[in-house]
């Protein structure tokens, strides 16, 4: 799964519910500590990316990024 906003709020809750599942989560927002503060929780199975997506050069970073990451 990939969720956006995962660093705090909705996106948080919806990344967290997903670990929490079992699944392996891509969670990206522009607040790094935030993110990795939460994926350190889930090793192996969290992985933080943070990029501005309202940045069209970031989220085409992000994107490759994440395709190309295991699991």
């Amino acid at each position: 799964f990939i969720v956006t906003g995962a660093s705090k709020g909705v996106g948080r809750f919806v990344a967290k519910s997903l670990l929490d599942a079992g699944a392996y989560v891509a969670m990206v927002s522009k607040n790094k500590l935030l993110l990795d503060s939460l994926a350190r929780n889930y090793p192996g199975q969290a992985f933080p990316f943070a990029y501005d997506l309202s940045d069209p050069d970031e989220l085409n970073i992000c994107f490759k990024k994440v395709v190309t990451t295991k699991n």
